[in-house]
């Protein structure tokens, strides 16, 4: 549950050292590409208003499956970005995606555990929660000395593909 919650964390800050990168491959100001942050801040929180009542609905594991799967695909999906309008897009589907996979963790706990033992759960999560975004723009950083800032969305894709 702690690496499905870590997925939104991961895949702001693993960009972050990317965004000059970005901004001169697309040829945009920087103020461009900062909006992407806005942007996926949106599609997570509308991911997570959505999501909820649809796992609901269809079950935990299939949406939050659904989540992965669909964040894994626009991951690899953002490389292929021609414009700086049609990565807005996908990285707003792709917080879509990840919205629905965290809202999951936490309805997941909510639904096995009570009491004590959900809030040494929920407490687990929030330290992975803090030391992912600490960890993932070192990480971003070194894909981005290697590879292109595209190698960001490849392993933001690998990452989900993994959980």
């Amino acid at each position: 549950m702690a690496t499905l919650s870590s997925v939104a964390p991961i895949a702001i800050d693993t960009y972050i050292p990317s965004m000059p990168l970005i901004a001169k491959y697309f040829d945009v100001g920087i103020d461009a590409i900062e909006i992407t942050l806005t942007i996926f801040l949106l599609g997570f929180a509308f991911g997570q208003f959505f999501g909820g009542p649809i796992s609901d609905k269809i079950g935990r594991k299939k949406t939050a499956t659904i989540g992965l799967i669909g964040f894994c695909v626009l991951s690899f999906m953002i490389i292929f970005s021609n414009s700086i309008y049609t990565l807005w897009v996908l990285r707003f589907i792709q917080a879509v995606f990840g919205g629905m996979i965290v809202v999951n963790a936490n309805a997941t706990i909510r639904d096995m555990f009570s009491g004590k033992e959900a809030a040494r759960v929920f407490t687990l999560i929030g330290t992975v929660s803090m030391v992912a975004p600490l960890l993932a723009p070192a990480i971003g950083s070194f894909l981005i000395h290697f590879f292109s800032w595209k190698s960001v969305f490849i392993f933001l894709g690998i990452y989900s593909l993994a959980i």
